[in-house]
């Protein structure tokens, strides 16, 4: 199946080669000026007459031309952003709507039930998408002149379009809404059935699939929340007697009101695709997406061992911590070296104790690590948020019991060396090929730190 093809240029009125435009002859310019300019003779084209009387309203019709075709006024350039993000965002769309569902489709991969579920929640967004894209073009093309250059009317403006599709947009709040079990019903999926699964993962080793593919499914609601910023802009540049004004407050409006309606969902949403993503991308841990468990931070801190300090990578939960080293194998995984409870956790700074810059103390049940940030401000951030977390576990009325079997554990003591990679499960044993880069690796190869 093939993508649909959403380049609207093609609409257009035709437009004159700059040599057709100007003069009934095209002339190389050093024709022009050897035949104009003769020895001894004024050119034509430096004649007072020409020059002072005739041109002014050829001047001042060229420079309307030139303003509609290169706008310096702000709005334009957020009307412009605005339309080649929902570009992009259309073909984000098609991931799903076309390639995904060419891939099930052709391997026979997906349960009846389920494709339904998936795609009769995301293809009323999309189609509806498709028509607001193509209003948007049309409005830029008008703007800029580009189009109906002949019609006459006031085009330079963009919340007459916004208000009028964000009003259409609350009808889909609905579909929006099932998007947190959709993300669900096909995590499930994947889990329980082996062609599905593979599917899945072939899938996203394709070009095309530059994400991790659940990405794509919080796409909708993410959306949203940019039209409300970008509303904000306009409103922001406007003076409250401008023409465009009151269209765009009332869009704020109505994709405020949405916004505010999903918002809890996409919290939900983000935080149970970042959990399949770390699912995906940890060798050594299960049950990652447990049912209350909340990401809160993830990035590298140097661990202090026997060898010295050693990159890590650790990330940060609702009801642990757990530290990983980079894999050496072609499916770009971390392996995880221990887990450590909140629960009884402490804290504490210890450069002085050790003569590390930027190090600090993690006292847990298990066993006690030292490690070291790259800055004093990363180090602030991390005993920040760990010490919020371990506040929240510990007023939190149910602790989660699920936790990696006592073998994955790094049961050394401060110095030890890690585990043994325990036997994996044939789930992450699924192709050799690399999966989009997600932001974990990023934070590695950059020595970051990234908090939800």
């Amino acid at each position: 199946m093939q993508s649909v093809d959403l380049d609207l240029n093609s609409v257009d009125s035709p437009q004159l080669s700059p040599c057709m435009s100007k003069a009934p002859f095209c002339l190389s310019p050093s024709f022009q000026m050897s035949t104009l300019s003769l020895p001894g003779h004024s050119s034509p084209l430096q004649s007072p007459v020409l020059t002072e009387g005739g041109s002014n309203a050829k001047l001042e019709e060229e420079e309307e031309g030139r303003r509609k075709r290169f706008p310096t006024d702000k709005a334009y350039f957020i009307a412009k952003e605005i339309l080649t993000t929902e570009r992009t965002y259309l073909k984000d769309l098609e991931v799903i709507t076309v390639w995904f569902r060419s891939a099930v489709i052709k391997e026979n991969a997906m349960p009846e039930g389920l494709m339904n579920l998936l795609f009769s929640n995301i293809d009323p967004i999309y189609e509806f998408h498709r028509g607001f894209l193509k209003e948007l073009d049309q409005r830029l093309a008008l703007w800029e002149g580009r189009s109906n250059a002949h019609v006459k009317g006031d085009y330079q403006r963009i919340g007459d379009v916004m208000l009028r599709n964000m009003c259409a947009l609350k009808e889909f709040t609905s579909y929006l809404q099932k998007h947190d079990e959709v993300l669900t019903e096909l995590e499930k999926a994947t889990k329980r059935l082996k062609k599905l699964e593979t599917v899945y993962k072939e899938f996203e080793l394709q070009k095309v699939c530059y994400l991790p593919l659940n990405t794509f499914l919080l796409k909708p609601i993410q959306r949203l929340m940019h039209y409300k910023l970008i509303l904000e802009r306009l409103c922001k540049h406007y003076s409250s007697a401008h023409k465009d004004y009151d269209d765009c407050r009332e869009a704020l409006k109505e994709v405020a009101e949405i916004a505010t309606q999903l918002q809890s969902s996409l919290i939900r949403l983000e935080n149970f695709q970042k959990l399949t993503e770390l699912q995906r991308d940890l060798i050594g841990i299960e049950n990652l997406t447990a049912p209350g468990r909340e990401f809160i931070r993830e990035g590298c801190l140097y661990k202090l061992t026997k060898k010295g300090l050693q990159q890590r990578m650790f990330f940060l939960f609702s009801d642990m911590l757990l530290y990983t080293s980079k894999g050496v194998t072609a499916t770009n995984q971390f392996k995880v070296h221990g887990q450590l409870p909140l629960h009884g956790m402490i804290v504490e700074e210890s450069e002085n104790e050790w003569s590390v810059p930027h190090c600090f103390t993690i006292y847990s049940a298990q066993r006690t690590i030292v490690v070291a940030a790259s800055s004093k401000v990363e180090m602030g951030k991390w005993i920040e948020d760990l010490n919020f977390a371990i506040d929240m576990a510990k007023k939190s009325q149910e602790k989660s019991s699920v936790f990696i079997d006592s073998q994955v554990c790094d049961r050394s003591n401060l110095f030890g060396s890690p585990a043994a990679s325990p036997e994996l499960p044939p789930r992450y044993l699924l192709g050799q090929g690399q999966r989009p880069n997600t932001i974990t690796h990023v934070c590695w190869y950059r020595n970051q730190t990234l908090s939800h």
